[in-house]
């Protein structure tokens, strides 16, 4: 992605009506990325979906890599504030009960919008957008690699920073999936706890 996408908008929406011009032509490429995938998602089919004109939208976003590098940072800071009330508590949990909770913050992030996130993964993954998939991969793995320093006596693994990559990226993966192939069992408990118990096994000493 380039440096321009990255630091999209081009302009700032500062008056309430510029505000909802930027929400309308996001909402429009979210539910064209979700609905229909990105060969779908032009400026074009965009702007059209979203009832402004094509140089509306391109005052705003000079390209379609913008709108989605957009629309990650937005997706990632609703999933941050969801991983906020954990991440306060997980100090002072015990290293089990923390696993459990941890998970159920995850899925819990994850119902915002699943299919749009799992979208957006996989065009950030496609485009090599690197700095757009950060932003909704990191937060949960600063979180989970500040509770390991915390609890490090405590736990099997020895290289933190490794042990921060498997336990967020096996959880990701494992609700990506299940959000693909089941989105209706995404809450399911069952499964949850065949995942606590895989994370346990890993982690605790």
């Amino acid at each position: 992605m380039t440096q321009a996408a990255v630091e999209s908008p081009r302009r700032k929406p500062i008056q309430s009506r510029s505000r909802e011009t930027v929400r309308a032509i996001l909402q429009a490429a979210a539910r064209i990325l979700t609905d229909e995938g990105l060969e779908h998602a032009s400026t074009n089919r965009v702007a059209k979906v979203a009832g402004v004109s094509i140089g509306t939208l391109y005052q705003y976003f000079d390209s379609r890599d913008a709108i989605v590098a957009a629309l990650a940072r937005e997706h990632a800071d609703e999933m941050l504030g969801l991983l906020a009330t954990f991440a306060g508590q997980a100090a002072t949990m015990p290293p089990r009960r923390t696993i459990r909770e941890f998970v159920a913050a995850m899925i819990e992030a994850h119902r915002v919008a699943p299919q749009l996130h799992v979208a957006l993964v996989q065009q950030l993954l496609s485009q090599g957008s690197a700095e757009a998939l950060a932003e909704i991969r990191d937060p949960g793995r600063i979180i989970v690699r500040a509770w390991l320093e915390q609890h490090r006596a405590e736990l099997r693994p020895k290289d933190l920073d490794a042990a921060a990559f498997l336990l967020t990226t096996t959880v990701e993966a494992a609700i990506h999936a299940k959000i693909l192939e089941d989105p209706e069992g995404l809450a399911d408990l069952s499964w949850q706890a065949e995942l606590v118990d895989l994370l346990e096994r890993y982690a605790l000493a």
